[in-house]
């Protein structure tokens, strides 16, 4: 299969997978294992349902070593991180801020 034809969903789990393997890499090459993991926007609102499972479960497993912060507007997968500890940022005079 080709990187181009396939879907946008698809691509957005491919370039996920792909950067999780090259942190993987550069962890073995170091010797170290990042504390904290950043995703953003990592279901890209094109993942289709399965995906988003499948992104959830990814970020299950990096939590049980690391502080994984996700930023999403994906309702989907917003509903599965409920009962997480969540920050809620809102944009005022064109600076983001935290909301209370």
């Amino acid at each position: 299969m080709l990187f181009r034809s396939t879907s946008n969903g698809e691509k957005q789990r491919i370039n996920l997978a792909v950067s999780q393997a090259f942190a993987y890499v550069m962890m073995l090459n170091s010797g170290c294992v990042p504390s904290v993991v950043f995703l953003d926007e990592i279901t890209g609102g094109s993942v289709d349902r399965a995906g988003v499972v499948g992104i959830y479960n990814m970020i299950f497993e990096l939590a049980k070593e690391r502080q994984v912060f996700v930023t999403t507007h994906d309702e989907k997968l917003m509903s599965m991180l409920q009962g997480c500890e969540t920050l809620t940022l809102k944009k005022e005079n064109d600076v983001t801020v935290l909301s209370s």
